[in-house]
């Protein structure tokens, strides 16, 4: 008898797919976050030196739109430190003070009982040979002039006002004895101008 032989199964040779595990998936993300981190880094790095680089710009446009002046004196001022105390008044000096238009009146009466412009006092007297410090308060809302040529002087006072008054102080020193005669030069009140002892006065230099 003849015995038939039976085919034989063929093997699977189909292997079942693996999905890539919770292992697989980390390495690959690994690699990526590093990256990231390191470009997010050079980033920021590159914002902040942008920003340093254009404060340091603005700081030097700062000083070069400043006055040629004001920067050296900041500049001094910063090399020397504080400031020096205020230069001292000459041995022996005399000292005088004048107001412009003082209050109550901001102003002086004349004769005719009209408050018009004036220095106060208008006559001074000092001595021959010794330095006169001169301070002015001017309580006017326009400059006047403190003119005495026969001394050497011709000082202006800045415009003030009754409650801000400006302030002004000279020197000057009498080298002979005489009267002197001192006027404002400013056009101002044109009766004052023209009287003596209102923006006029005298000036007595003794021995």
């Amino acid at each position: 008898m003849t015995q038939q032989a039976t085919p034989l199964e063929p093997e699977a040779t189909t292997q079942q797919a693996t999905s890539p595990g919770p292992e697989r998936r980390y390495n690959h993300a690994g690699p990526l976050a590093v990256t990231l981190a390191v470009l997010l880094l050079f980033v920021f790095g590159m914002l902040a030196w942008i920003g340093f680089k254009e404060a340091g710009n603005q700081n030097e446009r700062h000083w070069m739109i400043m006055p040629a002046g004001q920067a050296q004196m900041m500049a001094a001022s910063s090399a020397s430190g504080p400031s020096s105390a205020p230069t001292p008044a000459p041995p022996g000096a005399q000292y005088e003070k004048l107001s412009v238009n003082p209050p109550p009146l901001y102003g002086v009466k004349n004769p005719h009982g009209t408050v018009v412009d004036a220095f106060v006092p208008a006559d001074l007297t000092v001595k021959v040979g010794k330095p006169v410090v001169v301070t002015v308060l001017n309580y006017d809302s326009m400059p006047h002039t403190w003119t005495a040529s026969g001394l050497g002087v011709n000082e202006m006072v800045p415009a003030g006002s009754a409650h801000s008054p400006s302030k002004v102080t000279f020197t000057f020193t009498p080298k002979s004895a005489g009267s002197f005669t001192w006027q404002c030069e400013t056009p101002c009140n044109s009766w004052s101008m023209t009287h003596v002892g209102y923006m006029e006065g005298t000036v007595t230099v003794t021995q």
